[in-house]
């Protein structure tokens, strides 16, 4: 008998333990399944992802010195500009999303800067919908900065794009997923 409730013990606690394995598993994908684009700027290749909208006498780099996380930041350089990402995104209707990065300038804007408002905007053209972020920091250095959108009933991809007020700015983590 002692026997036979043992091997019973055994037979449910292992059973429970592929449950709970099981279950870890199908979490952490649901999880990695809530980001719908992720840019690290790691490497070079990464910058393929941006282009240039406006003012394409600026430049784009990674920079591997000055960044937040992983191997570098992107960095446009030496002109006030817009880049956008190179794809466009398709969504779910009836969502929010959560747009999170880190950013950096080093100067605030004056008469040689652009002469906007904002030192950064996020924009996001969704079909019909067009939102604007700004940005009017009155601090230098790398700070964390999330906007969150709702999709509506809007099934058109989602295009986006950073615009620059400053000469010099750094980007790091640029990530868009699914908010609670």
């Amino acid at each position: 008998m002692k026997k036979l409730t043992l091997l019973i013990f055994l037979i449910l606690s292992s059973s429970l333990l592929i449950f709970s394995c099981s279950k870890d598993d199908d979490e952490q994908q649901e999880k990695t399944l809530k980001t719908v684009v992720k840019f690290m700027f790691n490497e070079e290749s990464d910058l393929d992802d941006w282009s240039f909208k406006e003012n394409d006498s600026a430049t784009m780099i990674i920079d591997t010195e000055d960044k937040v996380e992983g191997a570098g930041s992107l960095k446009v350089q030496d002109g006030c500009c817009v880049i956008g990402a190179v794809e466009e995104y398709s969504l779910k209707k009836n969502t929010n999303y959560k747009f999170s990065f880190d950013i950096k300038y080093n100067e605030m804007p004056d008469e040689n800067s652009c002469g906007g408002a904002f030192r950064f905007m996020l924009y996001l053209e969704h079909g019909s919908n067009w939102e604007a972020y700004g940005i009017f920091q009155e601090q230098t250095g790398w700070y964390y900065k999330e906007f969150y959108y709702n999709t509506g009933e809007e099934d058109s991809p989602i295009k986006f794009s950073i615009r620059s007020e400053v000469k010099d700015i750094w980007v790091d983590q640029f990530i868009v997923e699914e908010a609670d």
